[in-house]
């Protein structure tokens, strides 16, 4: 009985009990009894957070968007068009709205305006005040004809009465009204002619016969005679990517253009830049919203560890262009990077 009664009471030193409501909040018992530890403790924690943020380089705190040399695909390529041989088929790219067919041959090659006005296009890399050498001639008529020359949608800058025969004719142009890239050319007609009645299918607004245009600047601007251009846009490869090396390379005198949508603090960076010290590759943003080209970053020389601000100010749309002059330029690693945003959860 004795033996029977020890195991029952030993039985029961083992039998689990449910705690109390009072006793259910023993497990936090453990911060309550000390405080100070758990104190240090997240002190210890906050303190090697703060130590982790203050070690983060600014690399840390980006993250890449767009890897340019895997993005060439998307990239418009252009190569610097300052002359156009009007009337021939490689002008034809370069010409928007106004133009009539193509007529004559070599030399006498040239091109009538129809409509009141005429647009083209010519692209120049680093602008600066230049002349716009126009040869063309009239369609006769009682009154003579006034030419106005307007660029990239701005008043116009000059007006010249043309002379009878074939002529060439200068405009002033100041670095101002240039932006790097693509420049919009627009030619405004005091009169045109309607070939209507003359059996001539379909009918065209004549106003003037042009044979050749041609933007110069500095030692250059003198009136310099039909183009020795040919080669069509994105005729031939402006650019090249090495995928394994993370290399673009971009010939002289060259553009290439990326559709991109950036945000503010976005950079441009790569790893080095090598071309001609000499020479330049310009970046410029053509925001879509606004219709405006800023040129944010000019690379003098080979640099490493370029990293540029590009100035966006918004969530934005926009035309990045990479513009070499007078030397090709090989890019190492070239991106473009965003801040991370921090979201408190």
């Amino acid at each position: 009985m004795i033996g029977q009664k020890q195991a029952d009471e030993r039985a029961r030193s083992f039998v689990w009990r449910a705690p109390s409501r009072r006793s259910a909040v023993l497990p936090h018992q453990f911060a309550v009894d000390r405080p100070k530890a758990h104190w240090m403790r997240s002190g210890a924690v906050a303190l090697g957070l703060v130590a982790v943020l203050a070690a983060c380089s600014r690399d840390d705190l980006l993250h890449t968007a767009y890897d340019l040399s895997h993005s060439l695909p998307i990239a418009q390529q252009r190569t610097q068009r300052l002359a156009l041989d009007l009337g021939t088929q490689s002008a034809r790219a370069w010409l928007d709205d106004g133009w009539s067919w193509n007529e004559g041959e070599g030399q006498g090659a040239f091109v009538w305006s129809h409509g009141p006005r005429s647009s083209l296009r010519l692209s120049i890399h680093d602008p600066k005040d230049a002349k716009l050498f126009l040869k063309g001639f009239p369609l006769p008529a009682e009154q003579a004809q006034v030419v106005s020359v307007s660029l990239n949608g701005q008043p116009p800058l000059a007006s010249f009465e043309m002379q009878g025969e074939t002529t060439t004719y200068s405009v002033d142009v100041p670095e101002a009204a240039l932006t790097p890239g693509v420049n919009s050319v627009e030619l405004s007609y005091a009169y045109t002619r309607s070939t209507l009645g003359q059996r001539v299918e379909p009918r065209r607004d004549l106003g003037v016969g042009w044979h050749w245009i041609h933007l110069a600047t500095g030692e250059t601007a003198t009136a310099p005679g039909p183009s020795a251009q040919t080669e069509e846009p994105g005729a031939v490869a402006l650019a090249q990517s090495d995928l394994l090396r993370d290399r673009l390379t971009i010939l002289a005198n060259s553009e290439l253009d990326y559709p991109l949508d950036l945000r503010p603090g976005s950079l441009f960076t790569a790893r080095r830049i090598e071309i001609d010290e000499q020479h330049s590759l310009l970046l410029a943003v053509r925001s879509r919203s606004h219709e405006t080209t800023r040129v944010v970053g000019r690379i003098d020389g080979p640099q490493r560890d370029v990293a540029i601000d590009l100035g966006i100010e918004d969530f934005d749309s926009v035309q990045l262009s990479l513009l070499t002059t007078g030397s090709p330029a090989r890019i190492d690693g070239p991106l473009i990077r965003h801040p991370v945003t921090v979201r408190n959860s």
